[in-house]
């Protein structure tokens, strides 16, 4: 099964520790990834101001980022039951960028049925991952089509996105290597008969 702490390393490596707030970024002030309309729905007033604004996410903390992370983004998708590593990244860092529910909406036309852990697993593959990698991918240059202003973005989520690559389960890895090896005991075991003859 995906691994949360796998992708959460990853995560903030691309993220970065420091508080941004760009001007043309409708996402608005961010830290580790958590912006502030976010941290408004899961988080608290973490200067005791009495209201959560872009100082609150100058304070936030790696942990912080990790319970956003986890409850907010993970969860939604149920990361622990998607079965392959690289198709629970990409899917789940598709929505820090874009929304849970927009990301949701874009994957069910891709499964062609509701989001769920069930349902991602019943279509999991190399061909299945390239199709949400590709959607994700025309999603970035359809937005700078409609907002030229974000072409400033263009480049960063395009290196993001390309950052992820299909990798196959440990088991489906390890059964496919079994197939190789009972395939070349029984070509070999042949041969011997053969030769024996």
């Amino acid at each position: 099964m995906a691994d949360f702490n796998r992708y959460f390393s990853k995560l903030l490596k691309q993220e970065g520790t420091k508080y941004v707030n760009h001007p043309l970024d409708k996402g608005g002030a961010t830290k580790f990834g958590v912006t502030l309309n976010t941290w408004r729905v899961l988080g608290w007033d973490k200067d005791g101001d009495g209201v959560i604004t872009n100082n609150d996410i100058k304070l936030l903390t790696i942990a912080d980022a990790r319970y956003v992370a986890k409850t907010y983004f993970w969860d939604a998708f149920e990361g622990d039951r998607i079965k392959n590593q690289s198709i629970a990244e990409i899917i789940i860092d598709w929505s820090y960028g874009s929304g849970v529910t927009n990301v949701k909406n874009r994957i069910a036309k891709i499964l062609g049925k509701g989001v769920s852990a069930f349902n991602i697993n019943r279509n999991a593959s190399r061909t299945l991952f390239s199709k949400i990698k590709n959607a994700r991918i025309s999603f970035y240059y359809n937005i700078v089509k409609a907002k030229p202003s974000q072409q400033v973005f263009l480049k960063g989520w395009l290196r993001r996105v390309n950052g992820y690559n299909y990798e196959a389960e440990p088991n489906m890895m390890k059964g496919a290597l079994i197939a190789s090896s009972l395939c070349c005991l029984i070509g070999l075991t042949y041969y011997g008969l053969k030769n024996d003859k």
